[in-house]
């Protein structure tokens, strides 16, 4: 399995691309899962990354909770926010690793090798 933040749509393709390549069959899912807008939680228009514009909240124990409805064997975490991982870690019954953590400071640089292929 795959779990992804959607900043990291394009890696999670070329990873899921990369793990059916060599024999594995991959489940993926986003960050935005479930599509639950931020004004619905109580966040305001304000405090948003990008105000006046329709943003979701991320739901990494939804994100868990798929695979493992999915049944997966392994799961990959691409990319989500420190405290997201640990959530969506925390809730998944397959074993996993982070393959990437978020570091916008330092440009993702672990994930260079996805960039390459």
């Amino acid at each position: 399995g795959v779990s992804f933040c959607v900043g990291f749509k394009e890696e999670a393709k070329t990873l899921t691309r990369l793990l059916e390549t060599n024999g594995f069959k991959a489940s993926s899912v986003c960050c935005k899962t479930g599509g639950v807008p931020k004004e619905e939680v109580g966040i305001e228009d304000h405090q948003k990354v990008r105000p006046g514009r329709p943003e979701m909240v991320c739901n990494p124990v939804t994100q868990a909770e798929l695979l493992n409805r999915d049944g997966v064997g392994f799961v990959l975490v691409l990319g989500q926010c420190v405290g997201h991982d640990a959530a969506t870690l925390a809730h998944l019954t397959a074993p996993a690793a982070c393959l990437v953590a978020k570091d916008r400071v330092l440009a993702h640089n672990t994930v260079a090798a996805l960039y390459s292929l």
